[in-house]
């Protein structure tokens, strides 16, 4: 059954002169001061340029995210990806240059509760933002807080559980859950505000691998089926294979964009900037005899063209 669309029914004003641009950073710096707790990846090996004082976690970003999109951030740890997210949302405001999210300054506080209703964030530890005593008060927390009437409440509770396929737990206490089913709560937590745009920071990375496939599941379903924006950060190579676009960094900076499979047909790309390849394409890639005629992203392309090239 076809469930309601998510898609807020208010009209952003104009952002840039692509129409179908939802996040636009224009020549975005964003520096800590020098006693300033960074918090970006592994702290301890944040590799950032140091100038009169002031650490630059990211320089001069210019980088557009579409509507509708399945946009990957990767890179090593300290590369700037999780400052990335929080300047997305406002959390973090620009140094120098302008982010403009849904049509709205990020700089501007009048626009704050627009920007962050509109463009959920998804943290690494589901613990840190899950805070009722039962899934289904979790889930509809943020809508009781913008003063949501009830009976829409329920409303948008029930479809956001439904989406995430955990209707049958909305019962159950949160700190009882594995790991991908707390991040399901999250998700559904932000997915109640009816968002167009969720950023996950690195929030597959404490999970197992079968956490980490449902949760991969509930996003991918989101952006195909809701349309939903989708900015995955991570540093699993694997979960770039569903990207509509990679954005690649290094040292504060974006130092490549394409494709999956143009950033990962690049053997010196991804020497230079120490990425491993998805495990299918290290197997298939590898295999004596098979010349597949490009890279191999996933297990099931690799199988498909194995065949293929069998039966001929």
């Amino acid at each position: 059954m076809r469930l309601p669309a998510l898609m807020p029914t208010w009209v952003f004003p104009a952002m840039t002169d692509n129409e179908n641009s939802f996040i636009v950073f224009d020549n975005v710096t964003y520096c800590y001061s020098e006693d300033e707790p960074v918090s970006d990846g592994n702290a301890a090996s944040l590799d950032v340029s140091v100038s009169s004082g002031r650490k630059e976690a990211v320089k001069n970003i210019s980088l557009t995210i579409e509507k509708g999109s399945f946009t990957v951030i990767c890179g090593s740890n300290g590369s700037g990806k999780s400052t990335l997210a929080k300047l997305m949302n406002g959390l973090l405001v620009p140094t120098e240059g302008k982010v403009i999210t849904g049509g709205l300054d990020t700089s501007d506080d009048n626009n704050m509760w627009e920007i962050r209703r509109n463009t959920g964030m998804v943290f690494q530890n589901p613990d840190n933002q899950i805070i009722a005593t039962s899934v289904e008060e979790d889930v509809a927390f943020g809508l009781e807080n913008i003063g949501v009437p009830r009976e829409e409440m329920l409303k948008r509770v029930d479809e956001a559980l439904e989406i995430c396929g955990i209707k049958e737990i909305r019962k159950s206490e949160p700190h009882l859950l594995s790991g991908g089913q707390k991040q399901r709560v999250s998700i559904a937590g932000i997915l109640a505000m009816r968002p167009s745009c969720i950023v996950l920071d690195e929030s597959t990375a404490m999970l197992d691998p079968k956490g980490r496939k449902s949760v991969l599941d509930i996003i991918r379903k989101l952006n195909r089926e809701e349309n939903i924006t989708i900015v995955l950060i991570t540093h699993h190579m694997d979960e770039i294979t569903f990207a509509d676009k990679v954005i690649v960094m290094e040292k504060g900076e974006v130092v490549r964009t394409g494709t999956p499979e143009e950033i990962f047909s690049d053997s010196r790309v991804t020497e230079d900037l120490n990425l491993e390849l998805p495990p299918a394409s290290w197997i298939f890639n590898n295999l004596e005899g098979f010349d597949f005629g490009g890279t191999v992203l996933t297990a099931g392309q690799g199988v498909s063209l194995m065949l293929s090239k069998l039966k001929k």
